[in-house]
């Protein structure tokens, strides 16, 4: 169809050439792979790390869930102080089907894993041996650095430091209300 027989013919449609799409899969989300920095209401950044298993976890197949994504390091006080706090909000929020991927800044599989041994961690502790999935999300130098995400993708707050209980609860509340 040319542009004047498009014009001419009112029932004639570009729309009409281009076959129709099957819907999306709703559980699937497309998460960007970069960016400016994240603020709240934006998507996440996708990326893919290893566990200290070896295992690949990749977020975006995480969709439909809750999610806290914590950057730390063994070497971080705060980080130490606040995992405990963390592992709390794990056991409490397992009817939500909460994901903590707490990512590691560049040290070894075993470290992390005598790390999570020691103080009974159950959740998903990833490595980011290169620190990219940290420059990628704008964590600097500050551990730990906390973002919370709904089931949608979308990030719902950020917290630079250490945190307690009810700090985690409240960011959560968000990100779990908007998730069922």
């Amino acid at each position: 169809v040319d542009d004047e027989t498009a014009v001419s013919n009112p029932n004639s449609s570009i729309l009409q050439q281009v076959p129709a799409l099957e819907p999306a899969d709703t559980t699937t989300v497309q998460l960007p792979t970069g960016g400016g920095p994240l603020e709240p209401g934006d998507l996440a950044y996708d990326f893919t790390l290893n566990d200290v298993n070896g295992n690949q976890v990749r977020l975006s197949d995480l969709a439909g869930r809750p999610i806290i994504i914590n950057f730390w390091a063994t070497w971080c006080a705060p980080c130490r102080i606040e995992m405990p706090e963390l592992e709390a909000a794990f056991q409490a929020h397992q009817e939500d089907e909460l994901v903590i991927l707490a990512i590691d800044q560049q040290e070894s599989a075993e470290d992390v894993a005598l790390f999570f041994e020691e103080l009974g961690l159950n959740f998903t502790a990833v490595l980011d041996t290169e620190g990219i999935v940290s420059e990628l999300y704008g964590v600097a130098s500050i551990l730990p650095t906390t973002f919370f995400i709904n089931g949608s993708g979308q990030v719902t707050a950020i917290h630079r430091g250490p945190m307690v209980q009810s700090q985690i609860d409240g960011y959560l509340a968000d990100s779990i209300s908007t998730t069922h």
